[in-house]
């Protein structure tokens, strides 16, 4: 089982007079590089949770976005009842969809939303959701969207689960909630604000932090189109999304590594498109392309980072999103590998995000990157 420490680092965010900090999970391949193989066996320990309560049961797993993307489609694999999965998502609507609105009150973007448009159907074939978080600290958010849940659709009778690999709900809360219906289980219980106070620590003048906002990649490159993709932004079988994902991982092997042996891989994806550039990492690992691979994803979360050897973030690159010009996005700990693909399922209709990503690992170094667009 996996320690507290292995789970849990505490950042500072930027002007957040909400909540100062921020649970940094080293394992979770979002802020920090990872070892594909850690995050696999990490999200593996908490299906297990899963399939000792409801082995019975037909599940819909629902992942919040942005960092629990990749923990919920994990979740979902290592499972045999899992029927459907989808994630929630702060991305521009779809035209034709019906979405289900609610917020995250302490976070740096507060609105979510989730596509329900065919949940009439969906929740007829499932016994229970099970919602999954990295870290669940009141619970409220989540509870919200059972409320929106129960209040579209009264007449389904569907039982409720949060899955998490970090809980700080007092006990209390944890029995209010099961006195409603909604089960809680995690991998480790920390303390409400644990180690908050250590943040106070750091200082902003010793920030190590750069902006990629106007700077432009120059050199010549091919975004490599993969078709064949899914939108788990929308209510998938979650056989054809494993699926799916690696006949993704199989072609990039194919054009890029079948032939080619490296010393350090990166693998980037993009806001809440985590899942296939871990499992990307994890295939090309297995695959024994190269001496290390790391994996690692561009967010929306505004923090600090520091040189201190103790802080677990030390650099940030400021970046324009691949997926809206208007929207500025984050990397942290950037170092030079020999080789770096970036993954994205972004329409990329401009390249500004895009260039803005390239340049800022082009200034730690890396020039061999290569871009793979998935499309459904």
């Amino acid at each position: 089982m996996f320690e507290i420490e292995q789970l849990v680092n505490l950042a500072k965010r930027e002007n957040n007079s909400k909540r100062s900090y921020l649970y940094v999970n080293p394992l979770q391949g979002k802020h920090i590089p990872v070892n594909p193989c850690h995050t696999k066996e990490m999200c593996k320990a908490l299906a297990g949770e899963v399939a000792k309560r409801y082995s019975k049961e037909k599940l819909f797993i629902i992942g919040f976005a942005e960092t629990a993307t990749a923990i919920a489609a994990y979740v979902a694999s290592f499972l045999d009842n899992a029927v459907y999965i989808e994630n929630t998502t702060r991305e521009k609507e779809i035209e034709g969809e019906e979405y289900l609105y609610f917020t995250e009150s302490h976070s740096h973007a507060t609105e979510q939303k989730i596509d329900a448009k065919w949940f009439d159907d969906y929740l007829f074939m499932v016994d229970r959701i099970v919602f999954v978080e990295d870290e669940v600290t009141t619970g409220n958010t989540i509870c919200k969207l059972i409320a929106e849940i129960k209040s579209k659709f009264p007449k389904k009778k569907i039982c409720y689960s949060i899955a998490a690999i970090l809980n700080s709900m007092s006990n209390k809360r944890v029995r209010e909630l099961y006195s409603e219906g909604i089960d809680c289980f995690f991998l480790r219980k920390i303390s409400f604000e644990y180690k908050a106070e250590t943040i106070n620590a750091y200082e902003d003048k010793d920030a190590c932090m750069q902006s990629c906002l106007e700077d432009s990649y120059n050199n010549l490159f091919n975004i490599n189109k993969v078709v064949g993709g899914v939108n788990p932004r929308k209510t998938c079988k979650v056989d054809d999304f494993i699926m799916r994902t690696n006949h993704f991982c199989t072609y990039i092997y194919e054009k890029e590594f079948k032939n080619n042996i490296f010393d350090e891989i990166l693998v980037v994806g993009t806001e809440e498109f985590m899942y296939p550039a871990i499992e990307l990492a994890g295939y090309l690992q297995e695959r024994r392309v190269c001496k290390e691979i790391r994996t690692h994803s561009t967010t929306r979360s505004p923090i600090m980072a520091f040189s201190n050897e103790e802080y677990p973030l030390h650099n940030r690159h400021k970046l324009i999103s691949v997926y809206d010009d208007a929207r500025v996005t984050y990397i942290y700990n950037l170092k030079k590998y020999d080789k770096v693909i970036i993954v994205t399922d972004s329409e990329l209709t401009s390249y500004k995000g895009l260039r803005s990503l390239m340049s800022a690992l082009e200034k730690v170094g890396n020039n061999d990157i290569s871009v793979y667009q998935w499309s459904v």
